[in-house]
């Protein structure tokens, strides 16, 4: 026994007595064990014993095998965490299509309110409530955005001018003790994202950096122009070669222990107290830079800062202007007949009050069977349905084929209140728009003028 101690270093002296046992039984034992490493890291070893006996039969000598298996314990560590993400992905979809489903009949409800009083109190308490429902729509994105990847429209966009909002706004809720710089690269790249989700990515690091440094410090937030070479990316699985735009974010706080920058990503890990962080900020600004076809980097040492750097692939075409757009009134109608399509009770009480109020004449159904045969005997009258996506029975991308079937000039707003990615029906500009919920008035009546046939208009 002392010489296997030597073979295996220290691990349970049990295990011995119990693979003596196997060996003069069976002939064979196999057992999967942990050993320490001479740098101090733990190992995983498959180790094989095999009894071998001489030509009378009687024990002779053991044969033993092992084989480290660390790294395949890695891989398969990393499937299953890829697995439980995927079902949280699954779950957060379901959950975002229920809550969009509540938020979108309060917003709704609320604009309508406010139109409908005078009383000060009132408009302020509506107020509340508005922003509260705001602010419960943009938990559901974040949500979705760590679960499924990043989501929304996208453009053309300086990164430039996306930090410098954020800055703008850190310098307003981070403690003066900490020193905010900038610095870009003159001729800066433009990228296709989500300037809200940018953003978001940014914002989470930097309030990340404000707690790792309780005693103040300095945050820097940098661009430039950056080419990813094949060497680069083939060690950041995802990445691709070619022109981005590098983002660091970077600062000089308590750094992030060695033992936990592998998990600094993992969904709910969090090394905050409770109540105090939520363990999805990274996640988030994980599934956001891969969902924009970006990969990330980390360094930190203990003591001496973190440094996160983010890869956005670059567009080189020239940025057009900004059209700027006047504000105007919201849209009204002058009693078209309009299909309202949702499974939802409130969606439909809600939207049908809309539009009766800007002077329309809804027609409702309570599922996709209802609403086909209602637009079957109201045909000629029906300018425009308004159809979720997502019901039971029949679902919103069958209810559209059909109604092509009927009328090909179909005019269709779709609405959905998770990402309209498992279908074929595309949007079809004058005749078919998509409405991601929760929406609010003015966006549900702009889509409404965008599809109504010039005759009605």
């Amino acid at each position: 026994e002392p010489q296997l101690q030597d073979l295996f270093g220290p691990i349970n002296e049990a295990l011995f007595p119990e693979a003596l046992r196997e060996l003069h039984t069976h002939n064979a034992w196999t057992r999967e064990i942990q050993l320490a490493a001479a740098d101090g890291t733990r190992r995983y070893i498959v180790s094989r014993w095999t009894l071998v006996r001489d030509a009378q039969n009687q024990p002779k000598s053991i044969l033993l095998i092992n084989t480290d298996v660390t790294e395949e314990k890695k891989l398969e560590a990393q499937l299953l965490r890829s697995q439980r993400l995927d079902g949280i992905g699954t779950l957060a979809g379901g959950i975002a299509h229920d809550l969009n489903n509540v938020l979108t009949p309060i917003l709704m409800a609320v604009e309508l309110l406010q139109l409908n009083t005078a009383d000060e109190e009132s408009l302020r308490l509506l107020g509340v409530v508005q922003q509260s429902a705001h602010h419960g729509a943009a938990l559901v994105r974040q949500v979705l955005a760590f679960a499924r990847g990043a989501e929304g429209e996208r453009g053309e966009l300086q990164p430039k001018l996306v930090i410098l909002d954020v800055v703008a706004l850190l310098k307003e809720t981070l403690p003066r003790a900490i020193t905010l710089e900038m610095d870009f690269s003159a001729d800066l790249w433009v990228v296709q994202a989500n300037s809200t989700q940018l953003s978001q990515v940014l914002m989470n690091l930097g309030i990340n950096a404000r707690d790792a440094m309780p005693g103040g410090g300095r945050l820097r937030f940098s661009a430039r122009n950056f080419t990813v070479t094949e060497s680069l990316m083939n060690s950041n699985p995802g990445a691709r070669s070619g022109p981005h735009v590098l983002i660091t974010v970077s600062d000089t706080g308590s750094g992030i222990p060695e033992e936990l920058i592998n998990r600094i990503f993992d969904p709910f890990f969090t090394t905050k107290g409770s109540g105090k962080g939520t363990g999805l900020g990274l996640s988030t600004v994980l599934g956001i830079v891969k969902g924009h076809g970006g990969f990330l980097q980390v360094q930190s040492e203990p003591t001496r800062g973190s440094e996160f750097s983010l890869y956005f692939p670059a567009v080189l075409a020239e940025m057009e202007a900004p059209v700027i757009v006047d504000e105007v009134e919201l849209p009204r109608g002058y009693g078209e007949s309009i299909l309202v399509i949702d499974d939802e009770p409130a969606v439909r009480i809600v939207v049908g009050a809309l539009l009766e109020k800007y002077g329309y004449c809804p027609v409702i159904a309570a599922d996709g069977l209802a609403g086909l045969v209602i637009y079957q005997e109201h045909q000629p009258k029906i300018q425009v349905v308004i159809t979720d996506m997502m019901m039971p029975g029949l679902q919103g991308a069958d209810v559209i084929r059909e109604l092509r079937i009927r009328e090909p000039d179909c005019r269709i707003v779709a609405m959905s209140g998770v990402l309209i990615e498992s279908t074929t029906i595309v949007e079809e500009p004058g005749r078919l728009v998509f409405l991601r919920k929760p929406m609010n008035g003015a966006e549900l009546l702009t889509a409404l003028k965008n599809v109504m046939p010039r005759t009605v208009k």
